[in-house]
């Protein structure tokens, strides 16, 4: 893939109360956001703020993690 065809990723932080009621609503819009982000040309990663990690090692590059249903997905930054 060149740099042309590559695509951007754009982060939606998912905010709100995490009772049990609101969490399902969150959870439900989190799949849905990741659904249609298939169709455009950026990715659309939503995180929901109570599974976001965010760590930067001593060389500067930063981490964000999101632990979900007993799943760690790890994204690294590196540069400006």
């Amino acid at each position: 893939m060149t740099d042309s065809e590559s695509t951007g990723v754009i982060f939606v932080l998912l905010l709100g109360s995490y009772d049990c009621e609101t969490r399902r609503v969150l959870y439900m819009v989190k799949e849905e956001i990741a659904k249609y982000s298939t169709y455009l040309t950026e990715y659309i990663m939503p995180l929901l703020l109570e599974s976001v990690e965010l760590y930067e090692s001593r060389e500067g590059v930063e981490f964000i993690v999101e632990r979900l249903d007993g799943k760690a997905t790890v994204m690294m930054f590196e540069g400006n």
